[in-house]
């Protein structure tokens, strides 16, 4: 069975409309473990999980509180009030807190807007949790979209149950950020968590259930962690026309309610939604995990104009979804884990995996306009991604890895490409664009009278460029099956000497080679290190060397 292979792409900020014709989704096979079909994160009690380990370096510390403008409280929680609070804020300057050696709550009644004409730090101690109690949202900073100053600093604070308002399908951006809205200036967050904060759950454009930034500088958000958060796009963060930098953060298990992409009602960045030109999106040492998007992009929707750069090192990138969308749907299902469109992209010592969608159930690489997008991948596992399963399997999507859309270019090296499940192209959609060297690519296609692993930008051609690599299942044997690569292939099942996903030491889980691979020793000008950061003693394929 053969058939054109079409993506188009259409989108404005932080909502997205791509359709992939002639796809649909495979029957999972017993080693892929994904999000069941549809779910999305429970409305209960919060478990608000720690920041991942320290992995990489801050870009910024902890400001120094120790000379406050305001001291909120006078040593007890009573003295802790909303009052307080606000004229503290409102004075901007060096805040902190004396409310008692227990932790606090204070809940507000209206948001506290912070001056746009001086710096303002808020140091919680660690003790202090600042609620919108539901009904409002908690900080703003509001100056003018160019701006690059003042900055605002929050840290060691828990930020919970902002609320903006439930409008549906509303057209007011100014709406997101339950948590912090954030108009021109910059925003440093350090030592934060964000739970349970809640945006429009329907609307084009409006954004970041906890932190929305428009214009100005860059977001920073340094050991946080984001949970059960909700907006239309981007469930915990949205970025419009602002930079974006995430260390050491955990994003996980919030929602982006929108439908329909764009034009539409949102639905984009499960965890994360990013839209602006020259601006850079920075992530390491993070985790993206059980986020579900309703329309494009899982765990992270990002659009750029002009090639700006998005990096992502050391990087976990879990079980982020896209609903299921049965047969004949309108509504978008695509990009389960990341979508990244018109961007110059290095993803590195980075896992993506069991992450599902309708199409492209891994990472989804895009060309914007005249900005045709590229990438880089160095020591990545991308495993057991899915397109959804569908009971005709000729209905079932394609790319169950990653694809590489339109004009897009790309190089992969020293990757692990195992375990992805499609209807057909399996392990990479278009791979015509890419050079890929020294990586292992075996995955289960559901429709073997076609390209199992990969195809190219016309079905079966043209090949990707690069050698050695090993691949399976064998294309001179399977039926209809092609080569990835131009290259010289190794040609051997790695499934019985490849490890699970798990935690072989380094920030992500990996796939480890055992004893007897055929892909030991068979690489050539292998990265020195691995995925783990642990030495190469020869150069094997993959990400993952053996001991």
């Amino acid at each position: 069975m053969r058939s054109a292979i079409v993506f188009a792409v259409v989108l404005t900020a932080c909502s997205g409309s791509s359709e992939e014709k002639g796809a649909g989704s495979p029957d999972a096979t017993a080693d892929v473990v994904a999000p069941a079909d549809g779910d999305l994160p429970p409305d209960g009690p919060v478990d608000a999980a720690p920041p991942p380990k320290t992995s990489c370096v801050a870009p910024v510390a902890l400001a120094d509180g120790s000379k406050p403008t305001t001291v909120v409280g006078s040593g007890t929680a009573a003295s802790c009030t909303e009052a307080a609070f606000g004229a503290a804020v409102a004075k901007g300057g060096v805040i902190t807190f004396d409310c008692g050696t227990e932790p606090v709550t204070i809940t507000l009644s209206t948001e506290k807007v912070a001056p746009n004409d001086r710096d303002t730090i808020v140091d919680g101690g660690g003790k202090v949790t600042l609620s919108g109690g539901g009904k409002t949202r908690i900080l703003a900073l509001r100056h003018s979209f160019e701006k690059l100053s003042p900055r605002l600093t929050v840290q060691r604070l828990a930020f919970s149950d902002g609320f903006t308002t439930d409008v549906p399908n509303t057209t007011d951006t100014k709406q997101g950020g339950a948590a912090i809205y954030r108009l021109g200036g910059e925003l440093v967050i350090v030592d934060c968590t964000f739970t349970k904060n809640v945006c429009p759950l329907t609307g084009q454009d409006v954004a970041g259930g906890a932190v929305y930034s428009v214009g100005g500088g860059d977001t920073t958000i340094v050991r946080s962690a984001f949970v059960e958060n909700r907006c239309s796009n981007g469930g915990a963060i949205g970025a419009l026309g602002s930079g974006l930098r995430l260390v050491d953060v955990r994003v996980e298990n919030n929602r982006a309610t929108g439908n329909a992409g764009n034009p539409g009602n949102g639905g984009n960045g499960g965890g994360v939604c990013m839209d602006g030109k020259g601006k850079q999106l920075s992530i390491c040492g993070s985790i993206l995990a059980g986020n579900t998007g309703n329309a494009f992009g899982g765990a992270l929707f990002r659009t750029s104009y002009e090639g700006e750069p998005t990096t992502i090192d050391r990087t976990a990138v879990l079980d982020n979804s896209i609903p299921k969308r049965e047969p004949g749907s309108k509504e978008p299902s695509m990009a389960g884990g990341l979508y990244l469109q018109g961007t110059k992209v290095s993803i590195t010592s980075s896992t993506i995996a069991r992450n599902a969608a309708n199409s492209v159930g891994g990472v989804f690489f895009a060309y914007h306009g005249a900005a045709p997008g590229s990438f880089t991948m160095e020591n990545v596992t991308i495993a057991l991604n899915q397109a959804w399963p569908q009971t005709d399997f000729t209905k079932q999507g394609l790319a169950g890895g990653l694809s590489a859309n339109g004009e897009v270019t790309g190089v992969i090296k020293s990757c692990t490409i195992v375990g992805n499940v499609a209807q057909f192209a399996a392990g990479i959609a278009n791979v015509s664009g890419l050079e890929i060297v020294d990586s292992i690519i075996a995955n289960t296609a559901a429709n073997k009278w076609t390209p199992l692993n990969c195809t190219g930008r016309s079905y079966d051609k043209p090949l990707g460029k690069g050698a050695p690599n090993l691949q399976w299942p064998d294309p001179t044997k399977a039926s209809s099956d092609i080569r990835c690569t131009e290259g010289t292939a190794l040609f051997a099942d790695p499934h019985p000497t490849l490890g699970p996903l798990a935690d072989n030491g380094g920030p992500t889980p990996t796939m480890k080679l055992l004893a007897g691979s055929p892909a030991i020793g068979k690489g050539s000008g292998c990265p020195a290190v691995d995925q783990r950061g642990v030495a190469r003693k020869t150069c094997d394929l993959g990400a993952v060397a053996a001991d």
